[in-house]
């Protein structure tokens, strides 16, 4: 229980002390001739067709699926006051 509450409180300090950080992501190059693994993690992450956006959390997990599909998609850091 005392590593859960150590992990929580990891988890608030990398997103921040006023609010929600915030990820735009932009699918900008076609899942068409890349992996299913790839497609995946895009629809995943609610990109289904290209330029679509959306805003995600800021937290480990989804870092490490942008960073799996970097080449296909932009990402610009947004601070949310939720």
């Amino acid at each position: 229980m005392i590593q859960d509450l150590q992990d929580l409180q990891d988890l608030q300090d990398y997103t921040g002390f006023g609010g929600f950080q915030m990820l735009k992501v932009t699918l900008v190059r076609s899942m068409i001739g890349h992996p299913e693994k790839h497609r995946k993690v895009l629809r995943g992450m609610g990109l289904t067709r290209l330029n679509k956006t959306v805003e995600l959390k800021d937290t480990p997990p989804i870092r490490g699926m942008i960073r799996k599909v970097s080449h296909m998609v932009k990402v610009k850091e947004v601070r949310s006051e939720k």
